[in-house]
């Protein structure tokens, strides 16, 4: 059985990864053996630090988004941890090895105004603490269709 296979299995067998975790990190580390193949001659287990940032680069040319590359360097970062767990390799080659930030999309956050307006055009019955207008304050309000 190959390093591949064998890191599959144990990805399902021993640490429980779901599905979509063992298809994306055995895809992950497939693709880059195929990249080391190609533009290296050489192996998973002949990769250098300098081959995995390499790979992270044409990633990135490649238009893949960063949580893409993070989540390549957290597949391999595995692999490699699990070769080494097997004395299979002396050191992990990525370890060390950061990925930019991936760019959070934060929710939209709606102006006064615009609550103003939600609050505004919205029935309210059972509401506890207003005091005043229904516009002042923090309300406990349970919504209920007219």
């Amino acid at each position: 059985m190959d390093d591949i296979a064998r890191y599959g299995a144990y990805l399902a067998n021993e640490k429980n990864a779901s599905q979509n975790t063992i298809s994306s990190y055995l895809r992950d580390v497939t693709q880059f053996a195929e990249y080391l193949q190609n533009t290296q001659s050489c192996g998973l287990r002949l990769a250098t630090g300098d081959m995995i940032r390499s790979y992270m680069y044409w990633m990135q040319g490649h238009g893949k988004s960063a949580s893409s590359v993070t989540r390549f360097l957290a597949s391999v970062k595995s692999f490699y941890n699990f070769l080494v767990g097997n004395r299979d390799m002396k050191s992990n080659p990525a370890k060390g090895i950061t990925a930019a930030k991936a760019e959070r999309k934060y929710p939209e956050i709606l102006t006064s105004k615009e609550v103003e307006l939600f609050f505004g055009t919205a029935p309210v019955r059972g509401c506890k603490g207003f005091s005043g207008s229904r516009h002042a304050g923090t309300a406990i309000c349970h919504w209920y269709p007219v």
